[in-house]
């Protein structure tokens, strides 16, 4: 969000060298931070692959479509979820990579969906949110590289106006849908277990009938809040324009 604020403010003020150099170190530095995180978080992901394929193989069978116990499992990357079909359409497959990345050899059996009772299966669109995640990730790793690409190795003391534009578009609110992408997935991904192996959902899930009442109340108080944010952002922003205009 750093950077595409930054980035905003970048196509605001290029005939403003001071200030476009101030909001360039701050665009540089939340893409070198961003990009160095994402990647740190890559190499976290392989982490949790083999925590998943310890502890949760169904989960992991559900995150990449494999419905078949196998060694040398392929990576499928993009794609949809078939469970009639029992296959990913549309999907690139990376031969061997789940077998890599569950067990650090090509060797490592990953347990299928079939393995498992089709009532303990997660819901099979949690394929496409993590997919969705790790290729966000990647983009943010790239805005990252090209940022450092121009600007150290290049020497370039503007970014082009594209670039700008990308990042100013997609990058902040792409950030947050990773964000979202990983928490859903993270959550919907344990299903049908509140704890795993020994209490499932429906087992804990309210029977009150004003769930639906509590959520528009929720609702709207949240709406206050943010009509509030607002109104009273909007309002400092023009008096501080009025200020600058009257003061210089």
């Amino acid at each position: 969000m750093i950077a595409s604020v930054a980035a905003f403010k970048m196509l605001k003020t290029r005939k403003n060298e001071k200030l476009y150099t101030f909001h360039r170190k701050a665009l540089f530095l939340g893409l070198i931070v961003g990009g160095l995180f994402s990647f740190l978080t890559a190499l976290n992901g392989h982490e949790s692959a083999q925590l998943l394929y310890e502890y949760q193989p169904e989960k992991l069978a559900g995150a990449e479509g494999l419905f078949e116990t196998q060694s040398h499992a392929p990576l499928a990357i993009g794609g949809f979820t078939d469970a009639d079909s029992q296959e990913i359409k549309g999907a690139i497959e990376i031969p061997w990579a789940l077998s890599f990345l569950a067990g650090n050899s090509f060797d490592t059996v990953v347990k299928g969906l079939n393995d498992f009772p089709r009532d303990e299966w997660p819901p099979l669109f949690i394929h496409t949110l993590f997919n969705g995640m790790v290729i966000i990730g990647s983009v943010l790793i790239l805005f990252a590289v090209l940022a450092l690409l121009y600007r150290k190795i290049l020497k370039r003391d503007k970014f082009p106006k594209w670039l700008l534009f990308f990042l100013y578009l997609f990058g902040g609110p792409l950030s947050l849908l990773a964000i979202e992408f990983g928490w859903i997935f993270a959550c919907t991904g344990r299903q049908p277990w509140v704890i795993y192996r020994m209490l499932k959902t429906s087992e804990v899930v309210t029977s009150s009938g004003s769930i639906g009442t509590l959520f528009i109340l929720f609702a709207i108080v949240y709406l206050i809040l943010g009509i509030a944010t607002v109104i009273v952002l909007t309002y400092y922003f023009r008096k501080k324009i009025r200020l600058k205009k009257t003061y210089g």
